[in-house]
């Protein structure tokens, strides 16, 4: 995975939607911290549709592809909330996503596969990481809430 697409990643920040429909925002950090968990289940997996292998398209587009894989997801069984990533530094850059609740590696790594996503998010209540898939690379580190 190129150095620069890993660095955006890993400075993405999301904003998520919790099951009672508030927001929070997601902040990766170096090392975990105890957190409130906002899910019954153990792990949540963050991905989008949108900007497939990096190439940034046309705003209809992705917005059109968010609400396929929305689709699929469903039809897949699974429990997902709305989120939307950006970066920090830029926050008029952003990608609507996807916050799966439960759910298997393989599973949204096929599903992202699909999609042609780079990489996933797999957060857990002790820490977050970044699993390439397209791309190669994985790190583990960790999060909080930054409001």
């Amino acid at each position: 995975m190129s150095h620069e697409l890993w660095a955006a990643y890993r400075t993405t920040v999301v904003d998520v939607t919790m099951p009672d429909g508030t927001h929070r925002l997601l902040e990766q950090v170096p090392t975990q911290s105890p957190q409130e968990w906002p899910f019954g289940e153990t792990v949540a997996w963050i991905l989008t549709a949108c900007n497939p292998r990096s190439i940034v398209l046309a705003p209809e587009v992705n917005a059109d592809r968010h609400e396929q894989m929305g689709r699929q997801i469903a039809a897949l069984g699974l429990v997902a909330y709305p989120n939307l990533g950006y970066d920090p530094a830029d926050p008029t850059w952003n990608e609507a996503g996807y916050t799966i609740v439960g759910g298997d590696e393989a599973t949204v790594c096929n599903l992202a596969r699909q999609w042609e996503q780079n990489a996933v998010f797999r957060w857990t209540p002790d820490g977050f990481e970044l699993i390439g898939v397209l791309m190669a690379g994985h790190d583990r580190h960790g999060w909080r809430w930054i409001n």
